[in-house]
C-alpha cells in the first residue's frame, strides 16, 4: 500500500509560487524605500550645512593679511557652534581656525582635495573621523580674485 500525501506538494507550489515572490517584492520595495528616505536625509543635511557654511564665503574677499584675523572673527561669531563645526583652511590646506575652538591635525580631508581638483571649487566626503564618528564633511574654495587670500571653508556635520 503506497500512502504518499499530497499536501506536502501543494505548499511547497504554494510557498514557491505565491509566498516567495511576495516576500521578494516586499523586501526590495523596502530596500529601496530605505535607500530614497537615506539619500533625501543626507540631501537635506548637506543643503543645510551649506547655508550655515555660506557665511564665511564672505571671506574669499578679504585681503590676505587680514584673513587670519577675519576667519577668527567669523568663527567666534558663529552662533550654531553646537550643530555643526565649520573650518576655515588657508592655501596650503592647513586648518587656520575651526568653530570647536580646538586645534585639529591629521584630519582625513578627502572632500579638500577633490573640491581643488573640481571646476565647481566643491566637494563633498561621507565617512568617519578619525574617533570613528559617522560624518558628512564637505569643502568648497574661496576664490581669490585678485587681492583675496584663497582658502577653503570646510564643514563637518555628525550623522550619529
Amino acid at each position: 500500500m503506497d500512502f504518499e500525501i499530497r499536501f506536502k506538494s501543494i505548499t511547497r507550489r504554494w510557498l514557491m509560487n505565491v509566498y516567495l515572490p511576495v516576500v521578494l517584492i516586499v523586501i526590495i520595495i523596502a530596500g529601496v524605500a530605505c535607500v530614497v528616505v537615506r539619500n533625501s536625509y543626507l540631501r537635506q543635511v548637506r543643503d543645510s550645512a551649506e547655508e550655515y557654511a555660506a557665511g564665511f564665503s564672505a571671506l574669499s574677499s578679504i585681503d590676505e593679511d587680514y584673513f587670519t584675523l577675519a576667519a577668527k572673527d567669523y568663527c567666534e561669531q558663529f552662533e550654531a557652534k553646537d550643530k555643526i563645526e565649520i573650518m576655515v583652511l588657508d592655501k596650503s590646506g592647513t586648518v587656520i581656525v575651526s568653530t570647536s575652538g580646538f586645534e585639529r591635525k591629521d584630519l582625513p580631508m578627502p572632500d579638500y582635495k577633490s573640491a581643488k581638483e573640481t571646476v565647481s571649487g566643491k566637494a563633498y566626503w561621507l565617512g568617519k573621523s578619525t574617533a570613528g564618528e559617522r560624518i558628512l564633511a564637505g569643502t568648497y574654495i574661496l576664490d581669490d580674485g585678485t587681492n583675496g587670500a584663497g582658502g577653503a571653508i570646510r564643514y563637518v556635520v555628525s550623522l550619529s
